[in-house]
């Protein structure tokens, strides 16, 4: 009778093992044309401002410290207060995963409101733009 058992056991066992052996799914392999592909990309919302003197109108980039490819939407330039808000973007597929490197930069455009006893010959409180401040770069 014991004998009679495990032959039933092993027979079970058997018959099971085959039928999970025929479960592939179909024919072939599964064709990447037919998956859906759908890459997200990330954004952040900054803002902040540009002071060593109010600076206005400078030009602002932005980078990630990974060297992952981002850009900038909406303003690059700081208004007359010395703020910027901006958005920058990543490249589809890729997040935003490190912290960015943030460059000031005056150019022909831009001045700054003198916050030292002189800047370049002119006086506390006093605008200096032109030569003077064009080439001057910040970074945070």
């Amino acid at each position: 009778m014991k004998q009679f058992n495990n032959t039933k056991f092993y027979a079970l066992m058997a018959l099971a093992m085959a039928s999970l052996s025929g479960c592939g799914g179909g024919s072939g392999e599964a064709d990447p044309t037919n998956i859906p592909k759908q890459l997200e990309s990330t954004a952040a919302d900054l803002s902040g401002s540009a002071v060593k003197g109010t600076l206005r109108s400078a030009k602002v980039s932005v980078s990630q410290l990974n060297g992952s490819a981002v850009t900038m939407a909406a303003a690059d330039r700081t208004g007359s207060d010395g703020k910027i808000n901006f958005s920058v973007q990543a490249k589809e597929g890729f997040g935003i995963n490190s912290m960015f490197k943030v460059d000031v930069s005056a150019d022909g455009q831009t001045s700054m409101i003198c916050d030292a006893i002189s800047c370049n010959g002119v006086a506390l409180g006093a605008v200096l733009s032109g030569a003077a401040l064009a080439g001057t770069t910040f970074s945070t």
